[in-house]
């Protein structure tokens, strides 16, 4: 009897691999990730779940089972929302350590640290959801799934290389990255606008999925996107740097008014609080300005970006590459 498999095309064996390696980038971060020594494993393992949801996405209608699939991204979705919750804190305490260190006027520190206190508290009580998160995610039998599931693929190929080069995979290529681009173009007339913040936010994301696509079909494009890649990395760096401002004058105010309630209930007054109160607002002044600034200099940075035509030249690379 014949079987009715197609052999897998071209597509699916170039998914294939990407995803194993995206696969095996993730799994070498578990153990690090999971005690939690040095924050360095958390954050390349919350980067590589992302990495790898990004692959599968482009890949998924292609390639692989659908209901497998389904599950598969849920499974990581989940990986990566614990490991995001975590890294944040993460995040929060490493700047205002470093920020202390430079703001060293002593009316500021009972409110600084404080915040530090609360923060490290917050992530001391991250670590078991996340170390429930990393377990059920190797319970699930998910890595061992994915791995069966992708080497099957492969199996089908018993060439050593694998052509990658093929009007299937360049069109694929070329469809997903000139969308990517489009998608952050849609913000620029954003860019100019301080109060924009959603907005520059969502640029950010936009960015971050182009170079994920960009990274994922370099070897398609012989590293030509290269040069593009690092480009794209400087924007979504530089709104990263906005947000994470934006984050900390939102949240500012929310934590004076916890802490506010939390020395009345302690208390019965709130004069322990009331030395709180300069470092927290210097803090948040600090912030404000300092996303002024930096929203000043990407609006410089992005013109220029656009005068020297970045977008249209990575348009232009990847159509005359294609076959």
């Amino acid at each position: 009897m014949r079987s009715h498999h197609h052999s897998p095309n071209d597509l699916a064996l170039f998914g294939a691999r990407l995803l194993l390696q995206r696969l095996a980038a993730l799994t070498k971060e578990i153990e690090g990730t999971r005690e939690a020594k040095d924050m360095e494993y958390l954050h390349r393992m919350r980067v590589a779940s992302r990495r790898l949801r990004a692959a599968l996405s482009l890949f998924k209608q292609h390639c692989f089972p659908k209901a497998k699939v389904k599950t598969w991204r849920k499974e990581i979705r989940n990986i990566t929302k614990a490991l995001g919750d975590a890294r944040d804190r993460d995040v929060q305490i490493n700047f205002l350590e470093r920020w202390e260190n430079e703001h060293q006027e002593q009316k500021y520190r009972p409110g600084i640290e404080r915040l530090l206190l609360r923060l490290r508290q917050d992530r001391k009580r991250l670590q078991t959801p996340l170390l429930q998160a990393i377990n059920h995610f190797e319970d699930s039998g998910v890595i061992s799934d994915i791995q069966k599931t992708l080497c099957k693929v492969l199996s089908h190929t018993h060439l050593r290389k694998v052509e990658e080069r093929t009007p299937k995979v360049f069109n694929h290529a070329f469809k997903h990255i000139s969308q990517r681009l489009e998608e952050v173009l849609i913000y620029q007339s954003f860019v100019d606008n301080p109060e924009c913040h959603q907005e520059h936010h969502s640029m950010r994301i936009s960015a971050k999925r182009l170079r994920y696509t960009l990274e994922i079909f370099d070897p398609v494009f012989n590293n030509d996107l290269t040069p593009y890649i690092k480009q794209i990395k400087q924007i979504q760096s530089a709104l990263g740097e906005i947000h994470d401002c934006d984050v900390w004058v939102e949240f500012i105010p929310q934590f004076i008014e916890e802490e506010r309630l939390r020395t009345l209930e302690y208390y019965g007054h709130e004069r322990a609080f009331q030395q709180l109160l300069p470092g927290l607002e210097f803090l948040k002044e600090e912030r404000f300005k300092t996303r002024q600034e930096l929203h000043q200099s990407f609006v410089k940075n992005w013109h220029q970006i656009l005068e020297a035509h970045l977008f249209e030249e990575i348009y232009e690379t990847v159509c005359k590459t294609m076959p």
